[in-house]
């Protein structure tokens, strides 16, 4: 699960069936960190980018056996993030800006093959 906490409130992203797994910290630095949690799924891992303004989620399939398809569920117990709206880019956007300048945004989904 992934927490976003602001001075308005919480939410939570949540990748439903997911088994518990323990983050290793592949890459950090002054501005951004990557976090790898592996066998979330058979053969599947999952990677965060996280900066200041963005995090990226990234499902790595494994092989054939990995699941493909997954289900989220967003929490949002203080209606932090206001109206959802889907773009046109098959996008959503959130109508409540997550602090000064920075708006929440699921960008669409993107998929390619190994090779």
């Amino acid at each position: 699960m992934l927490s976003q906490r602001t001075a308005s409130g919480q939410i939570d992203w949540r990748l439903l069936g997911a088994r518990g797994a323990s983050p290793r910290l592949v890459k950090s630095g002054p501005k951004r960190s990557r976090l790898h949690y592996r066998g979330v799924f058979r053969d599947t891992a999952i990677t965060y980018d996280v900066s200041g303004s963005a995090t990226k989620e990234t499902i790595l399939l494994g092989s054939a056996q990995a699941p493909t398809e997954y289900k989220f569920q967003i929490i949002d117990k203080q209606h932090v993030r206001g109206e959802a709206k889907l773009a046109a880019d098959g996008g959503i956007d959130f109508s409540e800006p997550f602090s000064a300048g920075l708006r929440r945004r699921l960008a669409p989904p993107v998929a390619w093959g190994k090779g």
